[in-house]
């Protein structure tokens, strides 16, 4: 047993105890390699992470290591909202889903909606769930989005082919095949919903704050990959990098209105 600033490690199978939250399953052993580091280590204990600090993992299960004594998300939501996209990969694709057209807390807040609604989030309940009645869950007020009959559609479909692809286990779709960065990227953007730049925002998200780091992966998730940067929910862990990452985003829907109306007016 290794213990980690309060965290018990155990062998496959066994539970750990994080003292900062709940208890845990790990489902698979400790990796002679902690993610995102260049040389291996003592039992998953510390590495070099994606900045060349030295990182403590822990696993939430499912496919998922997170830094040690840390939510894998740190978003202005509920807790258990955040709990629910640390622990589930499937939250977490149709969360990214929803991030369009609404604030951003709105989307990563849908899934713990209809967790709620439905007693669990589960691609395999979801898939099969009644279409119509499936909408309607998603309507109910609070909605789990602007379009809600829309994005109900968009996440049973995105749970159908989760099921039929990777027996409802969202996780197989980075530890499938064992795919490298660019394939990872190019599954993400066969899935609705997901264009080049959403799904490279999901593939810098699971390389800086999950662990999934493939071979090539910074390099496929373009400017979203790289160490240090301030563009996306990928680069969100606290306070102050979500006041950047909100800057960056105004920034950019100003430049881009600025560049319309000067193309207005040449017309």
């Amino acid at each position: 047993m290794t213990s980690l600033g309060g965290v018990f490690f155990h062998d496959a199978g066994h539970e750990f105890t994080n003292l900062l939250g709940p208890v845990k399953t790990l489902l698979q052993p400790l990796p002679s390699t902690a993610p995102g580091a260049d040389t291996p280590v003592e039992a998953g204990v510390v590495g070099a992470g994606f900045d060349s600090e030295p990182i403590r993992w822990a696993c939430t299960g499912a496919g998922l290591w997170v830094q040690d004594g840390a939510m894998a998300l740190s978003l202005p939501i509920d807790p258990d909202a955040n709990k629910l996209l640390s622990d589930s990969p499937f939250a977490l694709l149709s969360a990214l889903l929803l991030d369009q057209q609404v604030p951003m807390e709105t989307a990563f807040a849908g899934p713990k909606k209809i967790a709620d609604r439905m007693g669990g989030f589960d691609a395999v309940a979801i898939a099969d769930h009644d279409p119509d009645k499936f909408v309607a869950l998603c309507s109910e007020r609070p909605a789990i989005h602007r379009f809600p009959g829309a994005m109900a559609k968009r996440i049973q479909t995105l749970a159908q082919i989760i099921v039929n692809r990777y027996d409802g286990d969202a996780s197989g779709l980075w530890t499938a095949g064992e795919p490298d960065g660019k394939e990872l990227l190019r599954r993400i953007k066969g899935l609705p919903g997901f264009g080049e730049h959403k799904a490279q925002i999901l593939l810098a998200l699971l390389g800086k704050q999950y662990g999934v780091t493939p071979t090539g992966w910074r390099a496929a998730a373009g400017e979203y990959g790289k160490a240090g940067t301030h563009l996306s929910v990928a680069d969100i862990v606290d306070a102050q990098s979500l006041g950047k990452v909100r800057s960056h985003k105004k920034q950019m829907k100003s430049a881009a209105k600025a560049a319309e109306q000067k193309l207005t007016q040449k017309r």
